[in-house]
This record gives C-alpha cells, structure tokens and sequence, in this order.
C-alpha cells in the first residue's frame, strides 16, 4: 500500500501463446498473495528512535545537535560525525537510550543480507530483542514488523521497494503545500501527474 492508503497496481503483464497450453501470462511479483513489500520499516525506526531520544533526561548535554546522527547508517557519515557517532555509541561512557535504538536499528537492517531461510530466524530474534529491550517506541514497531513479517521477507526474493514511491509522495505533498491546497481533486491529480511524470517540455526557444 502507498503510505496511509490502499493502493492498487494496473500494468500489462507479458503473454505468450503457446500451442500446447494456450496463452501463458508473466508472474508479476507485485501479484502475489500477500505480497505486501511496502512496509516502512527503518522510518517507523526512525521515528520510534526519536521518540527515544526526546525522552531521554534533560540534563543529557552529550544528546544536544545529535538528532540527524541517529537517522543516517554509518557509511553514510562525515568522518567527523562518524567519531562523533562512535562516542555517543559507547555503553561504558554514556549508556544512552537512543544508542540502544540505534543499534536495534541497524541490527534490524542486517536480515536484508540475509538468505531467506536465516532472515526470518533473525526478524524473530530481532522482535524478541526489541519487544524486552524497555523501550516502549521499539516495541510498538516489534510488534508492527512482527504482524508483516511474510511481506517483509517476500522483499528477500522480489527486491522491490517503496523508495521511489516515497520520493513521489515529498513531490505530491510539496507541490499541496504550495499551493496550500487544490479546487478540486482532478487539479490534484493533473499536479501530480505534471510533478512526478518527468515530462520534457521542448519549448522553442
């Protein structure tokens, strides 16, 4: 589904015809029973980590300008947010809640490098983790990945995602926000269909 709404895929699957048993129609992997691949699982992490981190003592100065370290993998930091990363991380220095969140996060994400007969072992162990770690925010989400586990592991065999349908959702809702809202639902959609559509207007010039 694509966010908060039920959605449905329309697209013409490849047909051949064969003498033998008639017309044959393409598996598509979007088709299958159950086949719910598009669960936001690291931004439900994300937010139940800020949950975390917001209620965390006052008197934590260490916390202070932190909240877009906890939100990016490691790889992906500067180096000198990276060291900044590895202090917070500590458990014998600070012993920070947030911490605990970040790690359960990034332990989440190993089950995609995981075969599929061992991902499903992890996601569980994982749930367990989470569920007694004492934090309510990650245990909600537990919970939440543990309801949708067979959609989560079916991406193990389809690898199919929902980033580019996040990223043409924040055009669709920039586009609503400045307008500050459409006459009607046909203008809506004619946005929409103008914003994400990658038309190429070859004006003269």
């Amino acid at each position: 589904n694509f966010f908060q709404h039920e959605a449905f895929l329309h697209a013409p699957a490849p047909r051949v015809r064969c003498r033998a048993c008639g017309i044959r129609r393409a598996r598509v992997p979007w088709a299958r029973p159950r086949s719910g691949f598009t669960l936001l699982s690291v931004k439900l992490l994300n937010e139940a980590g800020e949950k975390v981190r917001r209620a965390e003592p006052k008197g934590r100065p260490e916390l202070k300008r932190s909240r877009w370290l906890w939100l990016w993998n490691p790889e992906r930091l500067t180096p000198d947010q990276r060291e900044r990363l590895d202090e917070l991380l500590d458990p014998a220095r600070l012993a920070l809640d947030t911490a605990e969140a970040y790690r359960l996060k990034l332990a989440f994400q190993e089950f995609r490098d995981l075969p599929p007969e061992l991902a499903a072992l992890h996601l569980e162990v994982w749930c367990l983790h989470a569920e007694h770690s004492g934090l309510a925010p990650m245990a909600r989400v537990a919970r939440t990945i543990r309801r949708h586990s067979p959609g989560i592991l079916r991406w193990l065999r389809s690898r199919i995602g929902n980033g580019m349908l996040e990223a043409m959702n924040s055009l669709v809702q920039a586009a609503k926000v400045r307008a500050r809202g459409y006459r009607t639902a046909d203008n809506f959609i004619t946005m929409a269909y103008l914003v994400c559509g990658k038309l190429a207007f070859n004006l003269p010039t």
